[in-house]
């Protein structure tokens, strides 16, 4: 085999496979963020529920909502995650079963942005995805 005409073979290789190759990096590190803002949202229901398991029905309803939105009970400060607001918390549900008194609190409609994929280009829709979440 001539070794003259095999000089620029490993850089076509190289320039195939980078593309690839960064796609695959980006997209894990959008898939971590994804799972940590879901993480962040479940946590703070979490909180909010636990936050109003003490209290009585309809108490602390504004406390619990700047405690998922904030993490703190006082509407300070900036939000656990970019466009979260407490417009994402509807008001919790209350029910009991048996002797059991059950709350639960949800975020609805919280859309995660992808950084690395235009929105259009994003699996052929003009939406970004929207997720929620809730603690019972």
């Amino acid at each position: 085999m001539n070794l003259a005409r095999q000089k620029g073979i490993a850089a076509v290789e190289l320039a195939i496979l980078i593309i690839p190759l960064v796609l695959i990096v980006f997209g894990i590190t959008e898939l971590g963020r994804a799972i940590y803002y879901y993480n962040t949202l479940l946590k703070g229901t979490r909180d909010a529920a636990r936050y109003l398991a003490v209290k009585g029905e309809g108490e602390g309803v504004a406390e619990a909502k700047n405690l998922a939105v904030f993490g703190t009970t006082t509407n300070t400060g900036t939000s656990l995650l970019p466009r979260l607001s407490t417009v994402n918390v509807p008001d919790p549900t209350y029910a009991t079963i048996g002797s059991i008194d059950i709350v639960t609190v949800t975020i609805q409609n919280y859309c995660f942005v992808l950084n690395f994929v235009p929105p259009p280009f994003f699996l052929g829709v003009d939406e970004e995805p929207c997720a929620s979440a809730g603690f019972t």
